[in-house]
């Protein structure tokens, strides 16, 4: 769905326009606008990574306390005291300056540590928003097809067991490929943290690919074809079966895994 957004960048009270004239003048003095018509995540996604995270990671560049500053200046001031020693300052000046200097070093060097465990959590959000994404864009969804009638799933009724039949069949594959998929994927990053993401996104689809098949009108159809005495179901239920048992084990490995690393 297409959205237009305002976003306020003055702060104060926004006059009223006299006309539309005047508006087109005067509001773009008070707000930017624009028009989202993409997924929202993905827009985030990009604001986040192509905006916020290059200039964060531009001004922590900029920031970051130099530690040879003070020796320059240390190195500087005894030129000076050289060069005209009637400048020398007294004592007491020299050791509020000292004192200043190393509490403005200590300042930066709190928002260089502050700023750099921003953009660590930014990225962390950033990897979350991804596997939301994908979650989305590769969610198996176990639906029945349009007008579909469950209670005329008898065994006199061979057009409906034969559909129903093949809608198991389907929900089958696309579970097996969906399961598949999932197996093949192998850990992005190296070391503890890397293994724990990997089963935790492994955990997340394998959980919604799992609550699918316990939804109500599934279990209704199974059942309905093993009154019948039709194959589908079983062939169904072993599917289930497999993904239970990746299922759960993504899930203990996802609760084991950090404690063993900590008392690691």
């Amino acid at each position: 769905k297409n959205c237009v957004y305002f976003l306020r960048t003055t702060s104060g009270t926004v006059h009223t326009p006299s006309s539309m004239e005047d508006a087109d003048k005067t509001m773009v003095k008070y707000f930017d606008y624009g028009l989202l018509n993409g997924h929202t995540l993905h827009l985030l996604a990009n604001t986040l990574n192509k905006v916020y995270n290059p200039l964060l990671t531009y001004q922590n560049d900029v920031e970051e306390p130099d530690a040879s500053e003070p020796q320059r200046a240390s190195s500087s001031k005894s030129g000076n005291k050289k060069d005209d020693s009637q400048t020398e300052k007294k004592p007491e000046e020299t050791e509020e300056e000292k004192r200043n200097e190393k509490r403005r070093q200590h300042e930066l060097e709190l928002r260089v540590i502050l700023r750099d465990e921003f953009l660590i959590q930014l990225q962390k959000f950033l990897n979350q928003i991804g596997l939301t994404l994908r979650q989305l864009e590769g969610e198996v969804r176990l639906e029945l097809p349009p007008q579909f009638d469950v209670t005329k799933l008898v065994r006199s009724n061979k057009d409906a067991i034969e559909h129903a039949e093949s809608v198991v069949y389907k929900w089958n594959g696309e579970i097996r490929e969906a399961l598949e998929r999932e197996l093949k994927k192998t850990p992005q990053t190296t070391g503890p943290l890397g293994e724990i993401d990997w089963w935790r996104e492994r955990n997340i689809s394998l959980s919604s690919l799992f609550e699918q098949t316990k939804q109500e009108h599934v279990e209704q159809v199974l059942e309905k074809l093993e009154l019948a005495e039709n194959a589908a179901p079983s062939s169904f239920r072993d599917t289930r079966t497999d993904l239970s048992k990746y299922y759960l084990e993504a899930k203990d490995n996802v609760n084991v895994i950090p404690k063993q690393s900590i008392l690691g």
